[in-house]
């Protein structure tokens, strides 16, 4: 026989995270009852997870949450501790034992054969901060879907910061040019940032292990407090109008978001695109990788993680879809008319890879300079 214990909001899991859901509507000892798919945090992994599992019975089609059956969702995938000792249920394989004083809210049900006593969770065992593989670390982001996107983040002690530039607001007629926006993300925010990324638009994620994070973040955070609050458009999403600021002109072929991403990698100290080759006479030409699309970038360091000797960049887009995980079930956008339009724009504008000092990125963009008003 093994005995379990109801889940309220406000509980906690082994690895530290609360539940932050309850139903209520159902009480219990004053507590809202926990139900399956109830929000719950993690103790040592950013962002929300959900509960998973709960008994056969249900409060408004959700199954209630119990210590034998639920668990959370997060990368540790711990079970809960109760806070509410002194009521309890029983499975068995005959009989079924219901608490009388939540009876007018679930009946346990009874389990076709026996079940073995839950393993009692050994807290020891659990989850540390020091086996995240994603508590520190620069990342740099991109995808191709369009004309691509490319931004970065930093962890610092499981901490996001998220910096994503971009045409957020205003744009011209074609959409190439427009108000250069800055987004700053963290918490809830970056969470969703990084789960529509991942799961809509394709991402893959590398870690740039000669970043300096301090150097990143005062890069990105001083653009961003000497911007101006975003000009608000009709399509403009809310994280935007809450988190952005505008910074500059946006150019397509020059002044985007491939070249904030490299410029805040090199301002860090990181030697990523640092290249150099030797002539036939020896002499040194050192020169630097410029890029202007990201996916010319994302070939870069796809190549650079692939290079042994390298080991500057390292590809962790596996790691973070195990931590931020599909439970909305997202699925790929498969790219429009308009994005196509864009993306032939782009790469028609750009030389991928260059290495000439003469590319879109360091003139500014061959539809005009972005920083002439």
């Amino acid at each position: 026989m093994a005995t379990g214990y109801y889940l309220f909001r406000g509980d906690k899991s082994a690895c530290g995270g609360v539940i932050i859901d309850g139903c209520s509507n159902h009480r219990h000892f004053n507590r809202d009852i926990a139900r399956e798919r109830d929000r719950v945090t993690c103790g040592v992994h950013e962002g929300i997870y959900l509960i998973a599992g709960g008994m056969r019975d249900k409060v408004h089609g959700r199954k209630v949450a119990g210590t034998l059956e639920s668990f959370s969702t997060c990368p540790c995938r711990s079970h809960f501790v109760p806070s509410i000792w002194t009521d309890h249920y029983n499975f068995s394989g005959g009989t079924t034992v219901t608490h009388t004083d939540l009876s007018h809210l679930v009946d346990i049900p009874v389990l076709p054969g026996p079940v073995d006593a839950a393993k009692q969770n050994n807290l020891t065992e659990t989850c540390k901060p020091e086996d995240n593989p994603l508590l520190n670390g620069v990342y740099l982001w991109t995808e191709a879907t369009g004309s691509g996107h490319a931004f970065v983040s930093v962890h610092e002690n499981n901490t996001v910061y998220l910096y994503t530039y971009g045409r957020y607001g205003r744009t011209d007629r074609s959409t190439l040019t427009g108000d250069g926006i800055l987004n700053f993300f963290q918490g809830e925010d970056a969470r969703k940032y990084y789960q529509y990324e991942l799961y809509e638009m394709g991402a893959r994620v590398f870690r740039i292990d000669d970043a300096n994070p301090e150097l990143i973040r005062k890069f990105f955070e001083e653009l961003w407090n000497n911007g101006e609050p975003a000009i608000q458009t009709p399509k403009m999403e809310d994280g935007t109008k809450r988190r952005g600021r505008t910074i500059d002109k946006y150019d397509v072929t020059g002044n985007n978001c491939t070249t904030h991403s490299i410029a805040g990698i090199k301002f860090s100290g990181s030697k990523l695109f640092d290249n150099g080759y030797t002539t036939r006479t020896l002499l040194p030409i050192e020169v630097e990788e410029d890029f202007t699309i990201p996916i010319s970038l994302q070939n870069y360091l796809d190549n650079k993680s692939s290079d042994v000797s390298s080991m500057l960049v390292i590809e962790v887009t596996n790691e973070f879809k195990s931590q931020y995980t599909n439970f909305e079930n997202k699925s790929f956008q498969p790219m429009g008319g308009s994005a196509k339009i864009q993306k032939a724009a782009t790469e028609s504008s750009a030389v991928a890879g260059s290495v000439s000092p003469y590319s879109g990125g360091t003139v500014g963009g061959s539809l005009g300079s972005t920083h002439d008003e």
